[in-house]
């Protein structure tokens, strides 16, 4: 069940969508190494990657966000503060249970993706666009 870019994910913000493309093909390899039962080392490195990437998006997120005055930052922040959470407690999970825990983590982690492209992220992009970002 990988995912698939799609034009409607787009925010309209070049690196922003690039950032989401590559998140999109990081989770769609986690999920491949769930259901494909490959190593639990193989496993482990696609979750890891996925996180810090995750984290890195996150940080690029807010810097722009931050430079342009965006007036819901510090909810949007909160929220990516949130998620950060939550995916550590599923590394500190998968490192308890292994691979049985990756099935839980893939449904999050996908619907959470979905959720965050279509959703607080779309919230920022009509006001980034009116500030000249694209």
């Amino acid at each position: 069940d990988t995912i698939k870019w799609k034009e409607e994910y787009s925010v309209g913000i070049t690196h922003i969508d690039q950032d989401h493309k590559k998140l999109i093909n990081l989770l769609n390899q986690f999920t491949v190494a769930y259901d494909h039962a490959m190593s639990e080392t193989f496993e482990k490195q696609a979750l890891e990657e996925l996180v810090n990437y995750t984290v890195y998006h996150f940080k690029r997120e807010e810097k722009l966000l931050q430079e342009h005055d965006y007036p819901d930052f510090i909810a949007h922040k909160a929220q990516h503060q949130e998620i950060i959470k939550q995916v550590n407690e599923f590394v500190t999970l998968y490192d308890e249970k292994g691979h049985d825990a990756m099935k839980e983590i893939s449904e999050f982690l996908t619907a959470w993706l979905i959720n965050h492209i279509n959703g607080t992220d779309k919230e920022y992009s009509q006001y980034l666009n009116e500030h000249g970002v694209h």
